[in-house]
């Protein structure tokens, strides 16, 4: 009897072994099932790929589209709650998972919570009541603090994250603790156009040196130290960025016809390009050598090219498996998965800067930050008149 038990527990844990492997092994899954919760039925689609979970809701042929993190573990059917909101103009509905938000559909089409929040105060405080909260629903003014010209909305910027707004001599170092000048430049220099950000480094010429760089300075935006590349070649201002590739940089130089490629992180300069052997542009995430002449003719950058997915945008940037994309002054999230278009938000956006699924950008002389709400993050009048390469953000994971 005891070898019988010993034999049955050894066969429950191999089970629960195998099923382990298998679950670490595990690339994706694709499932539908139902859901009834408060008299209603739900009809579910669940992918699982690339790590990350995306949902359509059915509900009485009324589809929503929402997608999240990993973090149930590739576990499957993750649902197991909704709350319906159902009015003659527009239906929501809220799923209580991580990192997901109320989404509706106002005369069928699919739109942000920010931007139909004035119309459903009634079941954001039917949520409340269950316990549920959001940061986006509670949105306060925010006190306001200065420094020199810029006037910070400091309530509004999220812990671990890192402005730089620069400010012709260097830079205002902005979070939501501390304002502080980052004096870079004995002069001022009124076009920022070769400082870049790279992860949490921020790179940029000294641009006390007018007529051909000599130096270059990698600043750590999460703690404002300043390294120096001492250039062997100096490298013409007459220059341009192509773009950033794996956390480097590469940049032509025109005058002389030499492409560098630049490495923040280990702080190195290497000559990538050169008039004998061509310069190196990026197409299809491979790298390929042209006649450097092409370079000096038309500035070329290293863009992805989406039009074959969203014709005519202004602004697109791929997170995931979503596109977000500007166009016609709206904000829009494409979700390829289930291909589906959600209009986040309106605004005549410039400039914008995207830190995973954060949207800065800014209008007239605001920046604003667009995180399932639109917060106003700085005042600042310069951006009215020059409002190009004026700020980087780092958010620390």
């Amino acid at each position: 009897m005891k070898k019988v038990v010993k034999r049955i527990i050894l066969l429950f844990i191999l089970i629960l072994l195998l099923q382990l492997i298998a679950n670490i092994f595990k690339k994706e899954h694709d499932i539908s099932y139902e859901l009834k919760y408060n008299d209603q039925n739900y009809k579910i689609h669940e992918i699982y790929k690339d790590d990350r979970y995306n949902f359509e809701i059915n509900i009485d042929d009324n589809y929503f589209v929402l997608d999240t993190d990993n973090i149930y573990h590739k576990k499957k059917k993750v649902i197991d709650k909704i709350y319906y909101y159902n009015t003659e103009d527009i239906k929501c509905i809220y799923t209580p998972l991580e990192n997901t938000n109320i989404i509706c559909l106002e005369n069928s089409i699919l739109k942000s919570y920010y931007e139909t929040s004035k119309y459903i105060k009634s079941f954001v405080k039917e949520l409340k009541k269950l316990g549920y909260d959001n940061p986006s629903w509670n949105i306060k003014d925010s006190k306001i603090k200065k420094i020199d010209q810029v006037e910070v909305y400091q309530d509004n910027i999220s812990n671990d994250t890192y402005i730089y707004v620069y400010k012709y001599n260097g830079f205002f170092k902005i979070t939501n603790k501390d304002l502080s000048k980052i004096n870079t430049f004995n002069n001022d220099t009124y076009l920022n156009t070769l400082g870049v950000q790279v992860d949490k480094y921020y790179v940029i010429p000294n641009y006390d040196d007018k007529h051909d760089f000599k130096e270059i300075y990698v600043y750590n935006m999460k703690n404002d130290k300043k390294k120096t590349i001492k250039l062997k070649k100096q490298i013409s201002t007459d220059s341009y960025i192509n773009g950033i590739v794996d956390n480097k940089i590469y940049i032509t130089d025109k005058d002389n016809l030499i492409q560098y490629k630049i490495d923040p992180k280990k702080r190195k300069v290497e000559e990538v390009g050169n008039i004998t052997e061509g310069g190196l542009i990026y197409q299809n995430n491979k790298f390929k050598s042209i006649n450097m002449y092409e370079f000096r003719k038309t500035e070329i950058k290293y863009e992805q090219d989406y039009s074959n997915i969203i014709p005519e945008y202004q602004y697109i940037n791929k997170v995931n498996n979503n596109y977000y994309y500007l166009k016609d002054n709206k904000f829009y999230k494409y979700n390829s998965t289930f291909d589906v278009t959600q209009i986040l938000f309106k605004s005549e956006a410039t400039n914008i800067v995207m830190n995973n699924e954060d949207i800065y950008f800014i209008k007239d002389n605001k920046l604003y930050l667009y995180d399932g709400y639109i917060k106003e993050v700085l005042k600042y009048d310069e951006l009215s008149f020059n409002s190009t390469n004026r700020y980087a953000v780092y958010k620390k994971s």
